[in-house]
């Protein structure tokens, strides 16, 4: 069972980071967000933008996005909750 502290917490964590602690690296940096190439997928040209100031994403490939949680759900084919202990 996740708390709502700690799901506060998870919440906090920077999508920059998660895709960093996992070998995924920014592509381009601009004032609009920083480009990633979806982990997902092959691509020569970088799909997915995160915007950090709001911690969310959205891949223009696949159209679909949200916060971290969501981010790690899709990327790991995880329920919320397991999304949330990885992320811990």
């Amino acid at each position: 069972m996740i708390t709502e502290e700690q799901l506060d917490k998870i919440r906090c964590i920077p999508i920059t980071t998660l895709l960093e602690k996992q070998g995924y690296y920014p592509v381009e940096k601009k004032a609009a967000g920083v480009w990633f190439r979806a982990p997902w997928r092959e691509e020569s040209e970088p799909s997915l933008k995160v915007n950090a100031d709001l911690n969310v994403w959205f891949d223009f490939g696949a159209h679909v996005g949200g916060d971290n949680i969501e981010l790690i759900k899709y990327h790991h084919d995880k329920k919320f909750v397991q999304a949330c202990e990885l992320i811990q």
